[in-house]
């Protein structure tokens, strides 16, 4: 039992030293993992409309959450993982351009509402989750991924006793 207080307490230790950018970036780790299986489940039968790299820079992304959890390398962790889903974005758009015009133009309505329309809930929900996660690691960029320490806060404390 004591182990498992032990295991417990040391997660929880560990929780409490996260930041809010670390946790922004749970959900993008999610989407990431969830893309490459939509895009399969649509295209992966029409080989013109199929890229291998597309399929695998969201994974690329899920596995760079991994520099979060390591001091030196976690501020590079939301930029890295930017970095594959707007590359991510980009291959898809490239790879599936041709399949858009050309329902649109049979369709006969080339707009926005088109898109909605007649492309179908897998493409949509591809493009709306990689353009969450590029503006959700934007975000997290900004953020820390750890929490300052307790003891600087502290010795701050002490320190404004001492004055007054």
């Amino acid at each position: 039992m004591e182990k498992v207080k032990k295991f417990f307490g040391a997660a929880w230790n560990y929780i409490k030293t996260r930041s809010i950018g670390f946790y922004l970036l749970i959900p993008v780790v999610i989407l990431s993992f969830v893309i490459p299986f939509v895009y399969q489940a649509e295209y992966g039968e029409q080989l013109n409309y199929w890229s291998t790299l597309a399929f695998a820079l969201p994974f690329l992304a899920c596995a760079s959450f991994a520099m979060c959890f390591f001091k030196y390398t976690a501020r590079y962790g939301s930029l890295v993982m930017f970095a594959f889903n707007l590359a991510g974005l980009l291959i898809f758009v490239d790879t599936v351009y041709y399949d858009v015009a050309d329902k649109l133009f049979k369709a006969g309505n080339i707009s926005i509402g088109g898109i909605f329309e007649f492309m179908g809930s897998n493409f949509l929900f591809v493009i709306f989750a990689y353009i969450i996660n590029i503006v959700i690691c934007f975000a997290a960029s900004f953020f820390n991924q750890y929490r300052a320490e307790k003891k600087a806060a502290e010795s701050h404390i002490k320190a404004q006793e001492v004055v007054s």
